[in-house]
């Protein structure tokens, strides 16, 4: 379980209390993977989007969401295409240039497509909020994981609703494969 930061469910939402305002599942006292299990089978399966894009290391969240992108929504636009590399370089090699340059993009980019909120994944797993050349306040520590979530759902609501909660099923797989250690 290389990729998960927790060993229970509940500690993530110790860790990240706004959680309680982004799912409708309440907190348990299970392993991580059993939990995601039981989210996607629930009435909200969305919600082991969101529970994913906490447990993983920063990243290997924004892998995850790289591929759940690439999967669901290829790039449509330069645009889009532009946020999605930039991520993808900062996965690639984690250096602090590449992270400003991806929350440049992530800042100003379109909030419809989901390539903007992985750049924001990008540029929001640490360091600064980065105002040009003068550094901000520190990156929120629920910056990446909620970037990482709307990056997915916003590319699984150009589904059609027939087709989401089989997608959604692949997301999770995506997701265990990377926190069993499989991939990335």
């Amino acid at each position: 379980m290389s990729g998960l930061r927790f060993q229970s469910a509940s500690q993530v939402f110790d860790a990240f209390p706004e959680m309680h305002e982004d799912m409708v599942a309440q907190p348990a006292d299970v392993a991580p993977l059993v939990y995601v299990q039981q989210l996607e089978n629930s009435a909200s399966p969305e919600d082991a989007i969101t529970f994913c894009a906490h447990v993983l290391d920063r990243r290997k969240a924004v892998w995850w969401a790289l591929g759940c992108v690439r999967h669901l929504a290829p790039a449509q636009t330069r645009e889009d295409e532009i946020a999605i590399k930039t991520a993808e370089v900062w996965v690639r090699e984690p250096e602090e240039h590449r992270r400003i340059a991806a929350l440049g993009i992530g800042m100003k980019g379109r909030r419809d497509i989901a390539g903007t909120w992985v750049a924001l994944a990008a540029g929001g797993s640490g360091g600064t909020m980065n105002n040009g050349n003068m550094p901000g306040p520190p990156v929120p520590p629920n910056l990446c994981a909620r970037a990482v979530r709307t990056a997915i759902l916003v590319a699984l609501s150009t589904k059609p609703a027939r087709e989401r909660k089989a997608l959604l099923t692949n997301c999770v797989q995506m997701f265990r494969d990377l926190a069993k250690g499989d991939q990335g």
